[in-house]
């Protein structure tokens, strides 16, 4: 399927996400005007002008106790192998607060899970690589077999020649080994 395929049968899908984001802005506006306890906008003369922070007060009194949840040991994994659950349960904890900003994710959402309709929490796994071009003048029918079957190794440029001996050859082969960060 192709992109273009693909971003077709999700038209449908997006312009009604959008239409939806659309129509919650002006609530989640009005939302944020509440939480800073802003003017009305009906008020008159002679009357008191000021309101009072009750969503700015409920948000952040509830906010540090939905916290506290996430604080030591929140999550669970469940492995065949104990030693391996506990290990990976470790790596996650690194990257979720040592890597990034774990908690100033954490806390975004329930402050945006309070405040307006639902929050989203997007949880994903990128892996860094770096790149080494390898360049090789010319390799023989055999020389190309085992390099493309080399993990990690992907040949991205060759130009075939054939030899004074009628056998095919590789020229100018671009070979691109990738390498985990």
């Amino acid at each position: 399927m192709t992109d273009e395929q693909l971003i077709n049968l999700l038209d449908e899908e997006i312009s009604g996400a959008e239409k939806i984001q659309d129509d919650l802005s002006p609530i989640r506006r009005d939302y944020y005007k509440r939480f800073r306890a802003e003017l009305y906008g009906n008020e008159r003369e002679g009357w008191s002008k000021s309101v009072v922070p009750v969503i700015w007060n409920t948000v952040e009194s509830l906010l540090p106790s939905f916290m506290e949840v996430f604080r030591g040991d929140f999550f669970s994994i469940k492995s065949v192998d104990e030693q391996r659950g506990e290990k990976f349960k470790k790596l996650i904890r690194y990257q979720l607060f040592r890597k990034q900003d774990g908690n100033r994710k954490i806390y975004e959402f329930l402050f945006n899970v309070l405040l307006y309709h639902y929050g989203v929490l997007k949880v994903y796994y990128k892996e860094d690589i770096d790149l080494d071009t390898q360049k090789f003048a010319r390799l023989s029918p055999e020389q190309m077999m085992m390099l493309s079957q080399v993990p990690n190794i992907q040949v991205t440029k060759y130009t075939e020649a054939v030899g004074d001996d009628g056998i095919v050859y590789f020229e100018n082969v671009k070979a691109v080994k990738k390498k985990t960060i």
